[in-house]
């Protein structure tokens, strides 16, 4: 328990510091209160994955309490589990200490990010969800970020680990319609544990890199072209996972058309190269079109759902086509400024993370409920249940199937901000896979707590 207390110990030894640091600026309004209370939810499956990830306990909101162009952050946390491994049999318990210190740089000035991106190394080109643009009144605007999960284990000191994350956006709005985002996540980090094809549980760490280019030109007051170009780059360390490795390259493009102030049709087509570095798993390359609608912010709706249709056609001989139906929706839904509901469900054709499976065919859904209590005191529970068919034979043991994972999963926290600059999360979340091979089921149950500070 050294290590608990050598956390807690941090906790109150740097508090005054950044009490003072604080106390010393102006007083603003804090504009990360309706942010999600305990950035655990995410969308997917296993980790990238599960809309469930308190065992990643990041840095969480942004706290800023000025618009200064410095803003460095502290999280310090703690989670325990009763299934460290996601093993069906022999569960091993264990308590986690999470220290992410880190800073992000804005210019001009700003409180918070402007855009978030989640990553995720099974999605062909690397992106979780298809990203909205922003649609910043400024000419101008960047920031660079940085974050170190340092995170310590109290019984499994072997697996303790480091991640990293760098990110960097640049938006520029031209006179006449023309705009400009660039947009580069690096991390490393490593899978959930009992994740695709280490039956084992082993330790598997990686490196990605996102580069993702919008290029926007409004044409008329009504019409809107957007064309996206996207680079994903995927290293894993150990030998074993070498099949995994890749880079992608994906092309859209989108024509917007506004049939109100806030509400916009589209169509859209996307190209996907797939080129593995290894011969072992085939290259590919993925045609997606679809149809959609995006809600812009209003006081009480805002998101985007489309349905379309995809083609996936393999380098590889013996590997068959496969076409598919898609799907993605995206909705925050406000009652009144301290409720809202937010729903998230995608249907896509994701690459396979075990080596003898051709792809997964993935269907996710997630529905979830913030309330904000008084101002300094919110909550958030959401729900989540995903399918994961793999295409292909994979042999467990003495079986030899085709891999059929449902996942469910729940997640309740509550946030409270005594100061400005300061904020406390606690939360309980639970997991459950049940799979075709009986090796491969586990539950789990996760309890967390984080403090955040940032100036």
């Amino acid at each position: 328990m050294r290590f608990l207390i050598t956390t807690v110990l941090l906790m109150f030894v740097m508090l005054p510091g950044l009490a003072w640091a604080v106390e010393t600026q102006e007083p603003t309004e804090y504009l990360a209160a309706d942010a999600n209370v305990a950035d655990v939810v995410g969308l997917g499956t296993e980790g990238y994955g599960s809309p469930i990830q308190s065992d990643t306990i990041m840095s969480g909101e942004l706290i800023s309490t000025r618009s200064g162009n410095f803003h460095p952050f502290l999280s310090l946390g703690t989670y325990h589990t009763d299934n460290l491994f996601n093993t069906e049999n022999d569960e091993q318990s264990d308590t986690v200490a999470v220290i992410s210190p880190g800073m992000w740089v804005a210019l001009p000035g700003s409180r918070q990010k402007l855009v978030d991106i989640n990553t995720m190394n099974t999605a062909p080109g690397g992106l979780s969800l298809s990203r909205f643009r922003n649609e910043s009144e400024r000419r101008f605007q960047g920031y660079a970020l940085y974050r170190a999960d340092i995170r310590e284990h109290d019984k499994y000191t072997e697996e303790n680990r480091t991640d990293h994350r760098g990110e960097g956006y640049l938006g520029v709005n031209l006179r006449g319609g023309l705009s400009l985002e660039l947009i580069n996540v690096y991390e490393v980090k490593a899978d959930p544990y009992g994740t695709g094809g280490t039956p084992s549980r082993e330790f598997d760490k990686f490196t990605s890199n996102l580069f993702n280019m919008t290029l926007a030109y409004q044409i008329t007051p009504k019409v809107t072209l957007r064309g996206d170009y996207g680079h994903y780059y995927l290293d894993y360390d150990a030998d074993r996972n070498e099949y995994r490795n890749r880079q992608d390259d994906s092309f859209s493009a989108y024509v917007f058309y506004q049939i109100t102030p806030k509400t916009d049709v589209f169509v859209q087509t996307e190209y996907i190269k797939v080129d593995y570095d290894e011969d072992i798993k085939s290259d590919s390359d993925e045609m997606n079109y679809y149809v959609g609608i995006q809600l812009k912010a209003t006081a009480k709706t805002r998101g985007r759902v489309k349905v379309g249709y995809g083609d996936k056609e393999y380098d590889r001989s013996d590997h068959d086509d496969q076409d598919d139906w898609l799907a993605e929706v995206q909705l925050d839904h406000f009652f009144t400024p301290k409720t809202s509901v937010y729903l998230r469900a995608v249907r896509r054709i994701l690459e396979s993370d075990i080596e003898t499976a051709r792809n997964i065919t993935e269907y996710s859904t997630q529905i979830g409920y913030r309330q904000r209590f008084t101002a300094k005191l919110r909550g958030e529970a959401s729900l989540f249940y995903a399918n994961d068919e793999y295409d292909g034979d994979i042999t467990v043991g003495d079986q030899t199937d085709e891999r059929d994972d449902d996942y469910i999963g729940f997640v309740a926290a509550l946030g409270f901000t005594p100061v400005r600059w300061l904020n406390l999360s606690l939360g309980y979340e639970y997991r459950d896979r049940d799979s075709n091979f009986n090796t491969e089921d586990y539950t789990s149950n996760t309890v967390f707590i984080r403090m955040t500070a940032a100036l």
